[in-house]
């Protein structure tokens, strides 16, 4: 069996707590159903399948348009999607893995409208712009079990050095925290994510979905 090949390591310093999570949401289902939006080589996706997915019932769905982001600039990226089919068929693991190539927005829509079964785990890891990152949100929290999970990678992306202690308008934080100006319903979006740190978890059922649809889509 070949081992994998990566040439970045972005996502082990995420372990601790997505295992805290995990095993968390594991004492609920050990069938978990994932939801991957950002998969660049797929090193959380064969740590998840070798750690966390290891029944046929298991799954996940990884999206990615395998093209990159700002922060990606300089990087071979022609035979991404090749890298990432690669490295995950070195774990043996029973659980299925769907990839799903294209940008979030409309891998997402296409998702919900398909009325595809809700995931016990969603990570946000595709575009690191606040727009890009907060349509993601809403997006994939009309996909996530009542009582799942949500992550955010690089929540504070494009953080300056501390001493400024001012985060930039592009950062995800932006657009993800409510302010003292914030509206009510915005307020009441991040009380239903529950935010801390960089994860949320839905509680609150379809009502917080349709407050936060109200607030971002004007539906």
């Amino acid at each position: 069996m070949n081992t994998p090949s990566f040439t970045q390591d972005w996502f082990s310093r995420s372990i601790p707590s997505w295992s805290l999570i995990l095993n968390k949401l594991s004492e609920r289902t050990t069938h978990l159903r994932i939801l991957e939006v950002g998969v660049f080589e797929g090193r959380s996706t064969c740590w998840l399948l070798q750690n966390h997915c290891k029944t046929p019932e298991s799954s996940i769905v990884a999206i990615d348009s395998f093209q990159g982001g700002i922060e990606h600039q300089g990087m071979e990226l022609g035979t991404l999607r090749k890298r990432f089919e690669a490295n995950i068929a070195t774990v043996e693991s029973p659980a299925q893995v769907e990839i799903r190539e294209g940008f979030s927005l409309p891998q997402l829509v296409k998702l919900i409208a398909e009325g595809y079964q809700r995931f016990d785990f969603i990570s946000i890891d595709a575009s690191h712009q606040a727009p890009d990152v907060l349509r993601d949100a809403v997006l994939g929290f009309e996909l996530l079990k009542p009582g799942g999970v949500m992550a955010f990678d690089d929540y504070i992306f494009g953080r300056p050095c501390a001493r400024e202690r001012k985060i930039p308008s592009s950062s995800p934080r932006q657009r993800l925290m409510p302010s003292r100006r914030s509206s009510p319903k915005k307020s009441e979006l991040f009380r239903t994510f529950h935010f801390t740190n960089s994860t949320s978890k839905r509680t609150l059922g379809d009502e917080s979905y349709r407050i936060a649809s109200e607030f971002f889509f004007g539906a």
